[in-house]
């Protein structure tokens, strides 16, 4: 998503590559500090030679590019930002963390770019889902029960928007 947002800005960039064993080394090269969570290190992650500034996870990433450069078209409309964040948090998590462990991560097994990616998203992701891979496939009950809980969180929403100082 930070390429998408730096388009939008029309702020120049490069992109660096790396397989998933690849990220931990480089986000420590960078001085960057474990994170909380099933994955210690995650991208994406953009460093600023403007400023200097390194900033991780998307949502952060498009504050900061509105912050450090507010005379090109914003990401974040001033006022929205807790609506924007309870939306990925009440709706998008939870339809990721529903649909990747099915659909997903065997694909990302497929893909990874060598015998050391593959064990490391294997062994990754089944901790962070709790399940093996092979028990990583859609089943009615758990189908039902994760759209149960994703009207929960589209619930959630609701709720918030209606008693939103944005309306």
């Amino acid at each position: 998503m930070p390429r998408y947002a730096l388009n939008i800005k029309g702020l120049p960039y490069k992109t660096e590559w790396l397989s998933f064993t690849g990220v931990e080394p480089k986000m420590k090269e960078l001085g960057l500090a474990a994170q909380g969570g099933p994955l210690l290190y995650t991208i994406p992650t953009i460093y600023d030679p403007n400023n200097d500034k390194i900033v991780t996870e998307s949502f952060a990433i498009a504050k900061y590019l509105d912050q450090a450069y507010p005379d090109t078209p914003r990401l974040v409309m001033p006022g929205a930002a807790g609506f924007q964040e309870a939306y990925l948090e009440k709706v998008v998590s939870p339809l990721l963390n529903m649909i990747i462990p099915s659909i997903a991560m065997p694909v990302f097994e497929e893909c990874c770019i060598d015998d050391a990616d593959r064990a490391y998203v294997r062994d990754t992701r089944e901790k962070w889902f709790g399940r093996k891979f092979e028990d990583m496939e859609w089943k009615r009950e758990a189908m039902t029960a994760a759209s149960e809980a994703f009207k929960v969180a589209l619930d959630a929403i609701a709720t918030r928007l209606l008693t939103s100082t944005l309306r």
